[in-house]
């Protein structure tokens, strides 16, 4: 590793560091992006796949191909939970990639109860709530062993039925990705980095809400051709995940989480098939069965096309053709 590259990514986290303390945040990607992820126990950082580059953007260096991919969730049976994601190679991959995402939960017709003159509930009201995030993100190679990226992200939370219940805002990841050798990554998410004065949600109230920044290492090694290891580590907790392809268009996949004193466990399964992938996953959690969810994803992979300008050959004069009728032979 040279020295050069230690340097930048040392200043990066003292930078962090000034700018506001690192801790747990808000953010509904913490749900995951993507099934694959979250089969592997959300281990995303150095997943190197077009939803990892939301977790950590330097991964959008890696796109070689435009690719779409739609994750649908229901928690509990009222939270619905939505992923929709684009990845688009610069320079057929040359220059990287930009990647854009869209997420949102919500939930609908919450009752305001209050009780009557006689102890018993009644509903004053109802009101929906919703949390929505666009996310920008681009990422480039350094050299042939580094890899940058920067995302931005717009946050939208509301409270519909409620005066002034909504907040707009915005913050910033960035990230980093080492790679020593094809089978080998380590990488680092800095998320939520903007200045509170910058980074946070401001209410209609007039009251504003922080997006507290949060510093992620995670990595990917390749054990075999066909079995790799992930794992991240986070001030929330340690995520791991380990995934097998019996065969290359099948994968196996299965994670553990220890968030706080919550343990979860995750099992899933991929198939891709001429550019179409369907990703599964089921998250258990041992303190909270309810909160067990099934997770389904659906990927579109354009194929990769290296477009060939060839010269057009001149054309050919045609040979006078003779015949004895021609000659005055005929009889």
């Amino acid at each position: 590793m040279q020295n050069s590259n230690i340097k930048v990514i040392a200043v990066f986290i003292i930078l962090l560091c000034q700018l506001k303390s690192f801790g747990g945040s808000l953010d509904i990607g913490k749900i995951g992006f993507g099934a694959r992820a979250i089969a592997l126990g959300r281990s995303q950082v150095a997943a190197q796949d077009i939803s990892s580059i939301y977790m950590c953007p330097a991964n959008a260096a890696q796109i070689s191909n435009v690719e779409l991919v739609s994750m649908y969730s229901k928690f509990t049976e009222e939270v619905i939970y939505n992923y929709l994601g684009l990845g688009i190679p610069m320079l057929e991959g040359k220059l990287g990639g930009i990647g854009v995402a869209y997420l949102s939960t919500g939930v609908t017709s919450i009752n305001n109860t209050a009780l009557d003159n006689s102890g018993h509930p009644y509903v004053v009201s109802s009101f929906d709530q919703s949390n929505k995030m666009l996310i920008l993100s681009a990422g480039g190679k350094i050299n042939s062993f580094f890899s940058s990226g920067v995302s931005i992200k717009f946050f939208t939370k509301s409270f519909e039925g409620i005066n002034r219940g909504s907040a707009n805002g915005f913050d910033a990841d960035l990230g980093f990705i080492f790679n020593p050798n094809e089978r080998g990554f380590i990488g680092l998410s800095a998320q939520n980095i903007l200045p509170i004065d910058f980074g946070s949600l401001a209410w209609g109230s007039g009251a504003t809400e922080d997006t507290p920044a949060s510093l992620r290492i995670g990595g990917k090694f390749g054990l075999k051709e066909n079995l790799a290891l992930l794992f991240d580590l986070d001030s929330e907790g340690v995520h791991s995940g380990v995934e097998w392809h019996p065969t290359k268009p099948l994968a196996i996949r299965g994670g553990f989480e220890r968030m706080s004193d919550i343990n979860s466990f995750s099992i899933g399964a991929g198939l891709e098939l001429m550019g179409v992938s369907f990703d599964y996953a089921y998250s258990i959690s041992s303190s909270f069965y309810e909160a067990s969810t099934h997770y389904f994803s659906l990927g579109l992979k354009a194929p990769y096309r290296n477009f060939e300008v060839r010269p057009i050959a001149p054309a050919q004069e045609k040979e006078p053709q003779f015949s004895l009728i021609d000659a005055g032979f005929e009889n």
